[in-house]
């Protein structure tokens, strides 16, 4: 989305943030002049995070750590190659 809507949903206090996973939606908003391919896999990884339905557990940072690498372990090639597809879509736009 345009660096001025982007700031004014998730930046109001300019945080600095460049992208924002919306919980509970699976929507990922981006500022439109702060994209990375990195940052693109990273937003993913939240994505499917939430999608693992781990909210009703007491999740301690070493489980969600275990978590993440498993997933990253078993589906990384998927995070770049669908990251890979965003990016196109954001050079294209």
């Amino acid at each position: 989305m345009t660096d001025r809507r982007f700031d004014k949903l998730h930046n109001p206090d300019e945080d600095g943030n460049a992208a924002m996973t919306i919980e509970g939606s699976y929507e990922v908003h981006f500022r439109k002049s702060d994209w990375t391919i990195a940052g693109i896999r990273h937003e993913l990884l939240h994505v499917l995070y939430m999608m693992s339905l781990v909210g009703s557990t007491a999740m301690t940072p070493a489980d969600v750590q275990e978590l993440c690498a498993e997933i990253v372990g078993e589906h990384g090639q998927e995070i770049c190659l669908w990251a890979d597809r965003i990016a196109d879509r954001f050079i294209k736009e």
